[in-house]
């Protein structure tokens, strides 16, 4: 006696009879028409629960990653997973989704490779908590509005490893897609170039506004204790509202208070020593955000620096380009203070993408440098800023904490010292554990990175 139903696609969310009439046809609250079919719908709660796949070209490879989706009784898409691999980077395929007959667990069954069929089974009570909760959008939003909750259970390890969430939906005043991200001098006509990579992230990295948590950072050495209480009073008015930190370090070796703790997600750390002090996990993942910019942003040629040595002085560093110029021996001086412009920040990063070398006193020029395997040490004005910043960055990619005077001292350092030694966390990991929704083919790509930087050794 039932009727056979037809989800056409997930991004809008329509669903067809058999006769391929249009049942249903609703806004996804995510950008997720690159989301495709696989498996069926089975009941799941209040609803229904799927499996879908994307899936990127790289040259002649193919990378598939999958998804679980969660539609209510409505038909409207209401959550959706992190992407994830089964097996194997590569080709898979889901194609069938059906309760185990003990009522615990899901049997899925789906193919790697073209040639090879696989079941996997897993409990059911791990879903929801993986299963994240969308934006809600003009048509969902107000005092009636509530995201049903598919069952309750607890969260895998393996498939999204990041914190629970903090803020299941957005307020009104959270339209933009910056959400409840946070940086500093945020406001100023002038911005730090790090700092101010956070819009670039918002632009390039982000699906969906990100309203997780009652405040975002994406970057930066911010875990300190009184910059985390400034994040929860920029968050009053939601008492016991959570903080998320993606990618950021600790600016010291001073313990962050517990109670300060207990309302902080981290979303990764920006290198080892940062993990150890705050106790996370061996396998929390490590790595400064800055290091997906060649995925972000494919640099333009500025052919008034190539071959060029370049000193990126921090911001607050006053000296003046002269005195830069004869002190350390290098061609020319770009500054790591930059209007508040996408483009004026983008300049920057091609203007270091494209040196001959980078003598760095800004943190983020020798990330940056790293970031495009351009040569680079870090520049030791006199006034080093925040020792442990620099300390868990080298952790990060296994270098020694050298600072020099001269670009000829950095060059040698860089031959004998850095560029023996330099290993590069992998992408995909950082990836994973955004605060937030990510852009289609995204993981995929930096999947992909990092497959070509370890068959490179």
């Amino acid at each position: 006696g039932q009727e056979v139903r037809f989800i056409y696609s997930i991004a809008p969310t329509r669903i067809l009879d058999s006769s391929a009439r249009v049942l249903s046809n609703k806004r996804a609250p995510w950008a997720a028409g690159h989301v495709r079919g696989g498996s069926q719908a089975i009941p799941f709660g209040p609803g229904w629960l799927a499996v879908c796949h994307e899936h990127v070209g790289v040259g002649k490879a193919r990378y598939y990653l999958h998804r679980f989706v969660w539609l209510d009784r409505t038909g409207a898409l209401r959550r959706i997973s992190a992407p994830f691999n089964l097996v194997r980077s590569g080709v898979e395929f889901v194609a069938g989704l059906a309760w185990h007959p003990d009522g615990k667990r899901l049997v899925m069954s789906f193919g790697v490779g073209d040639g090879e069929s696989w079941i996997g089974c897993f409990p059911a009570a791990d879903l929801p908590a993986i299963l994240m909760t969308p934006v809600l959008t003009t048509e969902t939003s107000g005092a009636a509005a509530k995201v049903p909750e598919p069952r309750a259970g607890s969260r895998p390890s393996a498939m999204n490893r990041s914190e629970a969430p903090g803020v299941t939906a957005s307020s009104p005043q959270s339209a933009s897609m910056s959400g409840n991200v946070i940086y500093w001098r945020q406001r100023d006509p002038i911005q730090n170039m790090g700092d101010y990579l956070s819009e670039l992230f918002v632009l390039r990295v982000a699906a969906a506004p990100l309203v997780r948590y009652s405040r975002i950072r994406l970057i930066g050495s911010v875990l300190s204790n009184f910059i985390i209480e400034q994040d929860f009073d920029a968050g009053a008015g939601q008492p016991g509202a959570l903080v998320g930190y993606w990618g950021c370090g600790l600016r010291d070796e001073d313990p962050i208070r517990a109670d300060l703790r207990a309302r902080c997600r981290f979303h990764g750390v920006r290198g080892p020593l940062t993990r150890d002090h705050l106790g996370l996990p061996a396998d929390t993942p490590l790595g400064d955000p800055a290091l997906l910019l060649p995925l972000l942003h494919t640099p333009r040629s500025v052919p008034t620096l190539a071959g060029r040595t370049i000193c990126v002085p921090h911001i607050n560093d006053d000296t003046s380009d002269r005195l830069l110029l004869a002190g350390t021996g290098a061609d020319v001086v770009v500054r790591s203070a930059v209007p508040r412009s996408i483009e004026a920040l983008l300049e920057t990063i091609d203007a270091i993408a494209a040196a001959e070398f980078v003598l760095a006193g800004a943190l983020h020029a020798a990330i940056i440098a790293c970031a495009y395997q351009r040569p680079f040490a870090y520049y030791d004005s006199g006034n080093i800023d925040l020792p442990f910043k620099w300390r868990d960055f080298s952790a990060s990619v296994n270098i020694p904490t050298e600072f020099v005077r001269t670009v000829t001292e950095g060059l040698r350092t860089w031959e004998t010292q850095i560029a023996p030694a330099l290993r590069r966390p992998g992408l995909a990991p950082i990836l994973t554990v955004f605060p937030g929704e990510i852009r289609p083919g995204l993981l995929a790509q930096a999947t992909a990175w990092d497959e070509a930087s370890a068959a490179q050794g």
